[in-house]
């Protein structure tokens, strides 16, 4: 799936169940894959 997070970028994206981060948003289009019924809740953090 391609998530549209040009409004984030320079924010890192990190999965809210096990604080691991998913790297910082480098350009508009993200790419995440998500397996069969899978899913991730995800928080946008600004970095310093």
């Amino acid at each position: 799936m391609w998530l549209d997070l040009s409004d984030h970028l320079g924010e890192e994206l990190v999965e809210l169940t096990g604080g691991e981060g998913f790297g910082v948003v480098e350009s508009p289009d993200h790419a995440l894959t998500v397996v069969g019924h899978g899913f991730y809740w995800l928080s946008l953090v600004r970095t310093s």
